[in-house]
C-alpha cells in the first residue's frame, strides 16, 4: 500500500531516513518529564524492561532481579541516557508503549508466586532452567518471600533441564544462588513446624507460615536427586534440613517417609545419621501402604529387594516358597530372630509392599511392571499370584508395548519366566510374534540373547517354537555371540556391572537409520520395505497359528 505522499511504493531505505527524520524532528521539541526517575519502579530491578526506538536501531534489555540494586541504578543511567539523547516517550510505538505502560507497574505489590515448570514452557517434559529462572527472578527478591516459596522452588528443581548450566566455578547463576542463599536464611529463621491459620482473602485457603513436614521431606528429595546436577543444594541445605528431620518426623505421612527413605539411600555416604534415624520411622509406611504412588511404590521395593539382610528378613516371616530362587541354599535365607530390629521392621515393611503392588497391579505402568517383577525375581520372594497376573498382562498387553522400551520392559520379564521357570506357552508366542514382527536386525544383542537363553530354558516338547529356536540361534551365531556371553545374559542388560559387556550388549546387527532432513512422500511411507521380508513374516506367524490350532 503506497503512502498518500509517495507516488509508488517507497523502498525500506527511503522508509528508514523519513522515520529518522521524524525522531529527530520530535525530539527537538519539548519532552514530558522523565518517568526513568528513582521513584520509578523501573530502578527497583522486579520486572523486565525494553525500551525500543521508533527507528528500531536500539533495543535495551535487561534481566531482572538477578543482580543488586547497584545493578539497577546502572539500568536506570543508561535509560536516562537514551532519553536524554532524544528518543522520547512520543518516539515510541503503540505496542511499545502499551508494554511499557505495562512493565512500568510496580511488581513488588503483588504476592510472590513460583510458577510451576510445566506452566513456564508446556510441551516439555522438563523445561530448560533458562525460561524457569527468568520468571523465577522476580519472585525471589520480593519481601513476602517465605519458607513456603523457598520449598516449593527447592522441590521443583528436579523438573527443571539443567543442560548448560555454569557450574560453581564459573559462578552458576545469580538466580540460583539468590534461592540458594534466601531459603537458607529462612530455615535458619524460621519454626520449624507449621504455625499460625492464616488464610487468603481471596480463595480463604490455608496458608502455611513456617516450614511443615511436608516441605522438608520434599525438599531433602529433590537435594538427593540433584546431589550431580547441583551440589550447592547438598553442601548449603542438607545439614539445616537433617538437623530439623527429628523435630517434624511426627508429623510426617507414609509418602513423606518414602520420599525421606529414598532420598537417605542415595545419602547414605554424606548423611548416615539421616539413613540410621529415617530406618526407625519405617512402620508409619507399613501402617498405611496405600497412600504411596506408584512411582514411591516401585522404587522402595526396588530399593528393598537390594538389602540382602532385608530380603532374608523377608524370606524368613513370609516361608520357604517354591518359586523362590533355587541358586540360593537354606543356610543363606537367614532367621528373623538372629536379626536386628530394624532389619525386622524392613522385611515385614517389603512384605506389605509386595501385597500393595499386587493389588494394584493393574494399574502399573510397563517400567513399573518391569522393575517390580524384575526385583522379586531375583530377591527370591515372587509367589504363585505375580506369577499369574503377570502371565495375564503379558498375553493382553505385550502387542501394545512400545517397541522403544523393550529392553527395559518386555525382555526383563521374559528374563523372569526364564529364571524362575515359569512354563507359559501361551506367553512364550506371544513374545515370538513381537519379536518377528519387529525383525531381528533391529534387536539389541542382549535381546537376542535373553530370548534363545529362556527358550531354550522353558523348552517344552510339542510347543511349535522350534523353528523359533532355529531361528534365534542363527541370529547368535550371525552375530558373534560366544556361549560364555550367552550364559549372562540373565544378569540384565547392565551385565551385572561389566562395562564391556553392556556395551556389547547395546549394539544392534542394523543400526537405526537417522531420520532423514525432508519428508519422503507419502507413497513411499506407505509402500513396504521389502516384499520377501513379508512373506516370511506371514509364514512364520502361520506357523505359530498351526501349532496353536494342533494344541486346542
Amino acid at each position: 500500500m503506497a503512502l498518500p505522499f509517495f507516488k509508488q511504493r517507497p523502498s525500506a531505505v527511503t522508509l528508514r531516513l523519513v522515520l529518522v527524520a521524524a525522531s529527530l524532528i520530535l525530539s527537538s521539541w519539548p519532552r514530558p518529564a522523565n518517568p526513568l526517575n528513582a521513584e520509578s519502579p523501573l530502578a527497583t530491578g522486579a520486572f523486565d524492561c525494553r525500551l525500543l526506538t521508533f527507528c528500531g536501531s536500539a533495543q535495551l534489555r535487561h534481566s531482572p532481579g538477578s543482580l543488586p540494586i547497584d545493578h539497577g541504578q546502572r539500568r536506570l543511567a543508561h535509560l536516562s541516557h537514551a532519553w536524554k539523547s532524544g528518543y522520547s516517550y512520543l518516539a515510541i510505538p503503540r505496542r511499545a508503549r502499551a508494554r511499557y505502560a505495562v512493565d512500568e507497574r510496580d511488581l513488588a505489590k503483588t504476592p510472590a508466586m513460583i510458577i510451576h515448570p510445566s506452566k513456564v514452557q508446556k510441551g516439555r517434559s522438563k523445561p530448560r532452567w533458562q525460561n524457569v529462572f527468568k520468571v523465577w527472578e522476580r519472585e525471589v527478591p520480593k519481601p513476602d518471600f517465605a519458607i513456603r516459596h523457598a520449598a516449593k522452588a527447592i522441590r521443583l528443581l528436579p523438573k527443571c533441564n539443567f543442560s548448560g548450566l555454569p557450574s560453581e566455578k564459573r559462578g552458576a547463576h545469580p538466580v540460583l544462588n539468590n534461592l540458594i542463599r534466601r531459603t537458607k536464611v529462612l530455615l535458619s529463621a524460621e519454626e520449624v513446624t507449621v504455625h499460625g491459620n492464616m488464610s487468603s482473602r481471596r480463595s480463604g485457603r490455608y496458608i502455611p507460615t513456617g516450614l511443615s513436614s511436608q516441605d522438608a521431606a520434599a525438599m531433602i528429595r529433590a537435594v538427593a536427586l540433584l546431589r550431580h546436577e547441583l551440589p550447592q543444594l547438598q553442601r548449603e541445605l542438607l545439614p539445616i534440613l537433617v538437623q530439623k528431620v527429628p523435630q517434624l518426623v511426627g508429623d510426617m505421612e507414609s509418602d513423606d517417609i518414602s520420599k525421606l527413605v529414598l532420598a537417605a539411600s542415595n545419602l547414605r555416604d554424606l548423611s548416615p545419621d539421616l539413613w540410621k534415624f529415617v530406618l526407625s520411622h519405617l512402620e508409619v509406611i507399613a501402617q498405611n501402604p496405600t497412600d504411596l504412588p506408584s512411582a514411591e511404590l516401585i522404587q522402595l521395593i526396588v530399593l528393598l529387594c537390594s538389602m540382602s539382610d532385608t530380603v532374608s528378613s523377608a524370606k524368613g516371616d513370609s516361608g520357604v516358597g517354591e518359586l523362590e530362587m533355587q541358586s540360593e541354599s537354606v543356610s543363606e535365607r537367614g532367621n528373623s530372630s538372629t536379626l536386628d530390629q530394624s532389619t525386622q521392621a524392613l522385611g515385614k515393611l517389603l512384605l506389605a509392599l509386595r501385597e500393595e503392588a499386587l493389588a494394584r497391579f493393574t494399574d502399573l505402568r510397563k517400567q513399573e511392571l518391569a522393575d517390580f517383577a524384575w526385583s522379586f525375581a531375583y530377591a527370591g520372594l515372587a509367589n504363585a499370584e505375580l506369577q499369574t497376573k503377570l502371565t495375564k498382562r503379558i498375553i493382553d498387553e505385550t502387542p501394545d508395548w512400545n517397541r522403544r522400551h523393550f529392553d527395559e520392559t518386555l525382555w526383563r520379564v521374559l528374563c523372569v519366566f526364564g529364571k524362575l521357570g515359569w512354563r507359559s506357552a501361551a506367553v512364550l508366542k506371544v513374545i515370538a510374534r513381537v519379536a518377528l514382527k519387529e525383525g531381528f536386525a533391529g534387536l539389541t544383542n542382549w535381546a537376542i540373547a535373553v530370548q534363545s537363553w529362556c527358550f531354550a530354558t522353558l523348552r517344552a516338547e510339542g510347543d511349535g517354537l522350534d523353528d523359533f529356536r532355529r531361528k534365534l540361534t542363527e541370529e547368535i551365531e550371525l552375530r558373534g555371540i560366544t556361549a560364555a556371553q550367552l550364559a549372562l545374559s540373565h544378569l540384565g542388560l547392565d551385565a551385572g556391572g561389566d562395562l564391556a559387556l553392556a556395551a556389547f550388549w547395546r549394539r544392534r546387527r542394523q543400526a537405526d537409520k537417522p531420520l532423514p532432513f525432508i519428508a519422503p512422500r507419502p507413497v513411499k511411507l506407505m509402500a513396504r520395505m521389502s516384499v520377501l521380508a513379508d512373506i516370511k513374516l506371514a509364514g512364520a506367524l502361520r506357523a505359530l497359528e498351526a501349532a496353536e490350532e494342533e494344541e486346542s
